[in-house]
This record gives C-alpha cells, sequence and structure tokens, in this order.
C-alpha cells in the first residue's frame, strides 16, 4: 500500500479515507505515517451523509461500493481536498469477452470524471493467478459461514462472482486496474 500511496503522491501525515475491505497487512501505512481512517458502512461512503472530515485522499482497495459508482464519486468529491485531493481506486475487470458488459475500470473513470476529478493514470495488468484461485478455495471452505453471514442470496452471488473471476483469470481474461485521479485544482 506505501508503493500505492507513493505513486499518487500521498505524503505521510496526510488524511487518507480508506474505503473497502481489502488492507494488505503486510504492506499497510502505520498510522504515525498516514492518518488511515477506515470508512464503515452508513459512514458517507454510500452517498447518504459524507463524514464531516475533509480528507488528502480517498483510496478505494478491490472495493464495490454499496451505491451506484456515480454516487459514490460525487460524494468522495464532497470529502476530498477540492484544490489538492487524490482518489485511488483499485479492482478487477472481467474482459469484456466474457459477456460481463462495460470494463466496471471505464465505469470509475468515466464517473469520476462525471463527478470533477481529472484523471491522472489509468494502468491495467494481468492478475497474479493464485489470489482468485486461492479465494476461491477459500470461499468455498468456508462457504457455510458465509451463508450464515450474509445470508443464502449475497452468500450465493459473492461464490458465484469468485468461481467467474477465477475462470476468467484461468483464461487470462481477467486484469486488475489502478486509477489515480485528482481533484481539478491540482496542477
Amino acid at each position: 500500500m506505501r508503493r500505492l500511496l507513493a505513486r499518487a503522491g500521498i505524503r505521510p501525515g496526510q488524511r487518507v479515507l480508506h474505503i473497502g475491505d481489502h488492507l494488505p497487512e503486510c504492506d499497510a501505512p502505520q498510522p504515525e505515517e498516514f492518518q488511515l481512517r477506515a470508512a464503515h458502512k452508513n459512514d458517507g461512503e454510500d452517498g447518504t451523509a459524507p463524514p464531516a472530515e475533509v480528507f488528502d485522499a480517498v483510496v478505494a482497495l478491490d472495493c464495490a461500493p454499496p451505491t451506484a459508482i456515480s454516487t459514490t464519486a460525487r460524494v468522495w468529491r464532497r470529502v476530498i481536498e477540492p484544490e489538492s485531493g487524490a482518489v485511488v481506486v483499485t479492482g478487477t475487470d472481467i474482459a469484456v469477452a466474457e459477456g460481463v458488459g462495460e470494463p466496471v475500470s471505464r465505469q470509475w473513470t468515466e464517473e469520476l470524471e462525471s463527478a470533477g476529478f481529472v484523471i491522472e493514470r489509468m494502468a491495467r495488468f494481468p492478475v497474479e493467478r493464485g489470489h482468485y484461485g486461492a479465494l476461491a478455495e477459500t470461499a468455498h471452505l468456508v462457504q457455510d459461514s458465509l451463508h450464515t453471514a450474509l445470508g443464502a442470496g449475497p452468500a450465493r452471488s459473492y461464490l458465484a462472482l469468485i468461481r467467474r473471476l477465477e475462470e476468467s483469470v484461468r483464461r487470462e481474461a481477467a486484469h486488475r486496474f489502478e486509477i489515480i485521479a485528482r481533484s481539478p485544482g491540482v496542477t
């Protein structure tokens, strides 16, 4: 995560709002380096009431927002420094050839631009095959717990998504993406 924050120009001491569940323990910044705050459900990232704080950066790692991407991007625009803020979004695109439709990375770039951000960098690279294989295996092993925690419908949907991602990776049809966007006042 340090390398990702550095690529985005986020420096120690800046206020970072972290969205999503993926925060790599081995590379996570320490609180004394960054003022890292994790967003929680109904904490502003869902389009209802934004947090009272203004952040230097919003970082969403492998995040599927609870609302439409357009709503999420507009909320982020309200909670980020208007002159110097940065947004970092990472995720996985399943190839359009898989019949999924528009890649998620394109949706993010379009909605971030629509919300007033300027896209500085959009990179795509192959997915590490072992990641989704291990995730699919783990999800299969804990599927009973997923059913209990999420409910039958959401658990089935999650397991199906993981299987689809793993199959896509096996056929080399999935790519990771990294988007860095800025407030329009950044030169």
